[in-house]
């Protein structure tokens, strides 16, 4: 059985079908990281077997698990992700109200760094660079988010001039 699962979201476009269509016939293979440029660009896990029982977590940026998985990447793939602002509500407004009631429920690491994430975002670096320190001080579970917690609590201090603790 060779069946997959491609996650997209409403607002994405694949644009590079025949690099994906060529992965999935890698047995070895079990999770697929595919390049996405949102005005950045970084590495998520989006395609997977069918078969692997893969589930979602968080209530806003979501993610799959994958623990235990044969991971790959397909270097020659890309889906842009569009996030135009839409009426009503904005969408920094809508994701940190969502985090914030999973901060309630569950407090982890990553929600923690999506809250610091979605302030700096909103341009209330004072916030960000606390929440970006509530994130370093927990557990490092993704490192790569640890590490850019680091980075970006030092970029928000600065940002409302306190640059003595961003540079210690």
């Amino acid at each position: 059985d060779n069946d997959w699962y491609m996650w997209l979201d409403a607002d994405d476009v694949v644009i590079t079908p025949e690099a994906i269509r060529r992965a999935i016939y890698n047995e070895s293979i079990d999770v697929y990281g595919i390049w996405i440029d949102g005005g950045n660009r970084w590495i998520q896990h989006r395609l997977w077997k069918a078969d692997k029982g893969i589930r979602f977590a968080g209530r806003c940026h979501e993610y799959p698990i994958i623990d235990g998985l044969r991971i790959g990447q397909i270097d020659d793939s890309l889906i842009t992700h569009w996030a135009d602002p839409t009426p009503g509500e904005s969408s920094n407004a809508r994701n940190l109200r969502i985090l914030m009631e999973e901060w309630t429920e569950k407090q982890t690491t990553r929600t923690a760094f999506y809250i610091a994430n979605t302030h700096k975002d909103g341009g209330r670096h004072k916030e960000s660079a606390e929440w970006y320190l509530r994130r370093i001080t927990m557990e490092v579970g993704y490192r790569d988010e640890w590490l850019f917690a680091i980075l970006y609590r030092a970029r928000s201090l600065r940002a409302f001039g306190d640059f003595r603790d961003a540079d210690a």
